[in-house]
């Protein structure tokens, strides 16, 4: 029979969601609900364990309610002899005042919080699983090595809260780093991982040495799509990883030129970005002689959305502002005096197409120039 772990990573609870405003209690729920459903699938799919790839908690002292949530639901897996174990992550980390996993303890839950491991745990059942895991420790060196296989039959399988570097990245020592030849020199059928908060499988001469689960929730709206667990199955030489949706919200994240758009035609726009249960933030940019009525745009599109951020980046500039900015001894002031006057020509000539189009070029170009203003302003 096929051998079966349920990996979760990056589940932060306890995490207050101060970005989304007053949908930051939503966002807790949806977390939390997204929780229950990946311990409910694991019950349901019968697993032979349950891996979490750190930052089970959003900090080291989390609040009472979520402790007593996961300490509910590790109790159903033990229960129903599913055993839970869990490293450390950046958020929870062992060691730090306060450790979660030193000031409490959770049945059915074994934390693997050491930078090096003496021996794996092995489940003894008709074919044996050793879990191996090591945890970031301040001031303490992480052995990789410690996570070498050992000999034994069975599935052996590793957990770590780690940064797959590429060689040129600067990963904090906290973060684990790791390349995916350490990861496949260990040895193990399978290494889950957690801190990248997508999924994203870890690849070495065509086989899946490791992978991120991903969050089970988006996080933030750098978090893009619906988060999910990841049903890992062994059947004999074969590894094969399913994602299970578990997340009820998905983020959306997009940029949209307004021009000269009316508040229904904005509107419009904004609604074909809606979707059930999207969480979006769009950010409105372009030249505009008039702004933007925020609160009345709002109020016409966020029935549309689960919740929604609009972010004004649009530019106001009056003809007589224009005409100021053409006096400049600039690039910017000598594009603005040719277009004005090709401008007045095609007016002048009678051709509303070629106005229009001069227009939208004098609104495209003094965007560019606004955008490359603020990318230096940044450096």
């Amino acid at each position: 029979m096929p051998l079966k772990i349920l990996q979760i990573a990056d589940v932060h609870l306890g995490r207050l969601f101060a970005s989304f405003g007053h949908y930051a209690e939503r966002m807790q729920q949806h977390l939390e609900d997204a929780f229950i459903r990946s311990i409910t699938a694991a019950l349901e799919h019968k697993v032979d364990a349950v891996l979490i790839a750190g930052d089970l908690f959003d900090s080291n002292a989390p609040d009472a309610k979520a402790v007593d949530l996961a300490r509910q639901h590790f109790e159903l897996l033990s229960s129903a002899k599913i055993p839970a174990f869990v490293v450390a992550g950046t958020h929870d980390c062992s060691g730090a005042f306060g450790s979660i996993y030193e000031s409490e303890k959770f049945l059915g839950l074994t934390p693997l919080t050491s930078a090096v491991l003496e021996n794996p745990i092995t489940i003894n059942k008709e074919s044996p699983l050793h879990i191996y895991g090591i945890s970031a420790r301040p001031g303490v060196h992480v052995d990789l090595s410690s996570m070498a296989k050992r000999p034994g039959p069975g599935i052996h399988v590793g957990m770590l809260h780690a940064t797959v570097s590429y060689g040129h990245e600067n990963v904090p020592l906290r973060d684990i780093p790791v390349t995916t030849e350490q990861l496949s020199s260990l040895g193990l059928d399978y290494v889950a991982l957690g801190h990248i908060h997508s999924y994203k499988p870890i690849m070495s001469a065509d086989r899946m040495v490791a992978a991120y689960s991903g969050s089970l929730v988006p996080l933030s709206f750098k978090n893009l799509g619906i988060g999910g667990a990841l049903m890992i199955q062994f059947d004999g030489a074969r590894i094969s990883a399913t994602q299970i949706p578990v997340g009820s919200i998905n983020i959306r994240v997009e940029s949209l030129e307004a021009a000269e758009d009316s508040i229904d035609e904005l509107s419009k726009k904004l609604i074909n970005y809606s979707e059930p249960g999207t969480v979006a933030k769009i950010c409105i940019t372009g030249i505009r002689s008039e702004p933007l009525d925020i609160p009345a745009i709002l109020q016409k599109v966020s029935p549309h959305f689960e919740y929604l951020v609009i972010e004004d980046k649009t530019n106001l500039l009056s003809d007589y502002m224009i005409r100021e900015a053409s006096s400049a001894p600039t690039v910017r002031g000598i594009f603005i005096r040719l277009m004005l006057e090709a401008a007045q020509n095609a007016k002048a000539a009678g051709d509303s197409k070629r106005l229009a189009l001069i227009q939208e070029a004098l609104r495209e170009g003094l965007t560019a120039f606004e955008r490359n203003r603020r990318a230096e302003d940044s450096i």
